[in-house]
């Protein structure tokens, strides 16, 4: 059972990366572990080895020094140090890349004409759907695999660097978790086929990767979770940021993009019946029901204490899911990875996630 929020947390600043509500400060330590949001009620793996997902070996994803692949910068203590600290979370986006589902997403994305609707105040652009087909998925599928897609995208784990100099500053400005945009800095140096797209990530992401050591994330329930739900953070993250890749390749390009819209990214709607014009957010309302977000308000933007899910209703309100490690769990598992995208079964239903309700009287969940 669901019940609305009074007060859209979007409404009040709420961006990704920033906290919809404070957890701990509602619930207190004790009953979110009993509630099993910071710690499952039923751990399901011994340690991290007994996780079965598959190699990281998307070539979107790969890392070789020297070769076609992407171009990846880390702060001290580099990129390979930062890959450990994520593995898990580079497996589970590396699966999900080749998964129906997300390929579905991203063809929508780079093959949806734009449509408008209304006019003066009313008007509304939006991505049309598509009709998928084996072949349209393939071919999103490929593309996304090829050299000249792979050799345009760079990311950076710092937030900025010679490539992004004004990446740190919109992730500073936003408190977004990661920015994507075109490493040129003037539009009229763009180039439809060449020009290159970065995706930064927040630098909160390689603090936490210099810190990182396998026997202290694994040695207790509680350090475990909050491994399993930063790296699950960092696949949901990652995926939604390539959504932009494809919204920086079709604009201004597009041949079918309205001519006005070039200067305002933001304009174009995924959903025709969402109010979110926000790509990335479109990716996750489609995958997972709503986009996340960290369950505490700290400087640390990384889902430490739990994390939530702001889902958009149809009729334009909003709620606030919390998620439950249980449920979590299960993206991180082969089998239930298998029967949700490949057999098109559901999740198994073993723990509902508890709903978060603002009230105005109190200014608070």
């Amino acid at each position: 059972m669901a019940s609305h929020v009074n007060t859209p947390p979007h409404k009040q600043g709420a961006t990704r990366g920033r906290a919809l509500c404070d957890l701990e400060n509602t619930l207190g330590k004790d009953k979110m572990a009993e509630f099993g949001i910071t710690e499952p009620l039923n751990w399901r793996f011994r340690d991290f080895n007994d996780i079965d997902l598959p190699p990281c070996n998307h070539p979107l994803l790969a890392y070789t020094p020297g070769s076609t692949g992407p171009f990846w910068h880390a702060p001290a203590p580099g990129v390979m140090k930062f890959r450990q600290a994520f593995d898990l979370g580079l497996r589970l986006a590396s699966y999900l890349l080749d998964t129906d589902e997300v390929l579905s997403f991203y063809t929508k994305a780079s093959e949806g004409n734009f449509i408008t609707t209304g006019t003066g105040a009313n008007r509304r652009v939006h991505v049309e759907d598509v009709n998928m087909t084996p072949q349209l998925i393939k071919r999103t599928k490929d593309y996304i695999k090829s050299r000249l897609f792979m050799q345009r995208l760079h990311f950076s784990m710092e937030g900025h660097n010679e490539h992004f100099t004004r990446f740190g500053q919109v992730l500073k400005d936003t408190g977004n978790l990661a920015a994507t945009g075109s490493i040129k800095k003037n539009l009229e140096m763009w180039e439809a086929t060449t020009f290159k797209v970065g995706i930064a990530f927040h630098p909160d992401y390689a603090a936490y990767a210099a810190k990182y050591h396998p026997l202290i994330a694994g040695q207790s329930l509680a350090t475990r979770s909050e491994h399993l739900r930063i790296n699950f953070d960092f696949a949901v993250v990652l995926l939604h940021e390539i959504c932009h890749i494809f919204e920086y390749i079709r604009s201004p390009f597009a041949n079918n993009r309205p001519a006005d819209d070039f200067s305002d990214l933001g304009s174009i709607h995924m959903d025709q019946l969402k109010k979110s014009d926000e790509w990335g957010d479109g990716f996750e309302q489609t995958l997972f029901g709503g986009y996340h977000a960290p369950g505490k308000s700290t400087d640390i933007r990384l889902p430490k204490d739990g994390l939530c899910l702001l889902r958009e209703l149809t009729d334009g309100d909003f709620i606030v899911q919390i998620v439950p490690m249980d449920r979590l769990q299960y993206w991180f598992s082969l089998k239930h990875l298998k029967e949700r995208f490949e057999e098109g079964k559901e999740w198994p239903d073993e723990v509902d996630p508890m709903i978060m309700m603002y009230s105005p009287t109190l200014g608070r969940f």
